[in-house]
């Protein structure tokens, strides 16, 4: 139930049903109920869209005719599959070698502490390809200049404000993520940091934290 749900009813059953899931599980809910052939396409577009904004959206669809059940099912499916698919196509179009993402704080300034982290990632890894969050000043700026200094490729990752706003940056940590690093070096700043450190150790990632020299 990590996803969604699937029911079949409507009436009665539907009553406070979102409130109650809610209460259970923690997780906002969304109830799309009894809906008709074409429509459920249009929520699962519109889903997949407020994942975006809302995580830990829960979404409760409940189609109008019970025999289409297992139709909803496979449609689910065959979307989680294309979104894979997507995801390790980005992966692929990046250049070959060890990848290791580096983020930082904009006010870090620490450009011995930086450089050496980095030397010594390279010095395990010499084919290393630097995976950075493009920010303009600070720790990824300093990370930018060591890269073009000791020619390393480097891929920058901008934030989209324009379609993310406020969590512009914390999609940016997936989609980084997503480019498959073999580690993760942090440095101080804020909870962008704290946010990419977390999902890191959460898939199992190495992560050399340098977050207590600033503290």
């Amino acid at each position: 139930m990590d996803r969604g749900i699937t029911l079949v009813g409507g009436g009665a059953l539907l009553i406070g049903l979102a409130d109650r899931i809610r209460a259970e599980t923690g997780m906002p809910v969304w109830l799309a109920a009894l809906t008709h052939p074409g429509e459920d396409e249009i929520v699962l577009e519109a889903f997949g869209r407020l994942t975006e904004e809302f995580p830990g959206l829960l979404l409760v669809l409940v189609p109008r005719h019970p025999v289409r059940t297992d139709d909803i099912a496979a449609m689910i499916d065959s979307r989680d599959f294309l979104d894979a698919r997507l995801r390790q196509k980005a992966a692929a179009l990046l250049p070959e070698g060890t990848r290791i993402l580096f983020t930082g704080g904009a006010d870090v300034d620490d450009h011995r502490a930086i450089w050496d982290a980095l030397d010594r990632a390279r010095d395990r890894h010499p084919d290393m390809i630097l995976l950075h969050g493009a920010t303009p000043t600070g720790a990824e700026r300093i990370a930018a200049c060591w890269a073009e200094t000791r020619k390393v490729t480097q891929v920058a990752f901008r934030p989209d404000w324009s379609r993310h706003g406020k969590s512009a940056p914390f999609k940016r940590n997936d989609r980084m993520l997503e480019a498959l690093p073999v580690g993760v070096i942090i440095f101080p700043g804020t909870g962008i940091q704290d946010n990419l450190a977390d999902k890191a150790a959460k898939i199992g990632l190495p992560v050399w934290d340098f977050r207590k020299r600033g503290r």
